[in-house]
């Protein structure tokens, strides 16, 4: 069993929605990619018409971004994520360090309860707050 996370944030940083699902045992890249089209979808059942995603997947970024093919098996996906982002008036993808993911990179490791669904902000785990936190209050996170 794997996991993914997802952290939907407005442009000062207050966290409007949070999303960890527990998904079969995939490559890494492919559960990369699921996470960007959950999170994108989520944006999109919220109303949203601007996005920023950021992923700890470069290789991922690079394949939404069309600078790098993706195997056969994913191109449904992708070009479903196509079609999802299109509908964006603006949308801008790119790379941070897992190091600067710390929070979808939590949502991903848990051992999620919910079984997809979205977590109320009311129940956000306490170790999930503390990151969100640390992040408003801009701390740097080293690479180890």
């Amino acid at each position: 069993m794997g996991g993914l996370g997802a952290i939907i944030r407005n442009s000062v940083g207050t966290v409007q929605a949070v999303l960890s699902v527990n998904v079969e045992s995939e490559p890494i890249y492919e559960l990369e990619m699921l996470a960007i089209e959950k999170g994108v979808a989520m944006a999109r059942v919220m109303g949203l018409d601007q996005i920023w995603i950021e992923s700890d997947s470069k290789f991922a970024v690079d394949v939404v971004k069309g600078r790098a093919k993706t195997t056969w098996k994913k191109k449904n996906l992708i070009e479903k994520l196509s079609v999802a982002l299109s509908l964006f008036r603006k949308w801008h993808i790119s790379h941070s360090w897992r190091e600067g993911n710390r929070a979808a990179d939590f949502l991903s490791k848990r051992d999620c309860v919910c079984k997809g669904t979205i977590i109320q902000l009311d129940q956000i785990p306490q170790p999930l707050l503390e990151i969100l936190q640390e992040d408003r209050e801009g701390k740097i996170y080293y690479r180890t």
